[in-house]
């Protein structure tokens, strides 16, 4: 039961306010979850630097960035 001194409308978007933080929330805990298996994917020991893979494909690091 909502308070008497809370309108209708403030009730209304209050709900809509609660709702939307369980979506984040959710949303926060797929993020994390997909940060964590990418993580498990490729170790940074497996990277290889944009200078390497210049060098690897027999062009210059300007090339890549275009």
């Amino acid at each position: 039961m909502r308070s008497p001194l809370i309108d209708n409308a403030t009730a209304e978007l209050l709900g809509r306010i609660a709702l939307l933080e369980q979506v984040v929330a959710e949303l926060d805990k797929q993020i994390h979850e997909v940060k964590s298996q990418l993580s498990r994917s490729v170790a940074p020991s497996q990277l290889i630097s944009d200078a390497r893979a210049a060098d690897l494909l027999g062009v210059s690091l300007a090339m890549m960035s275009e």
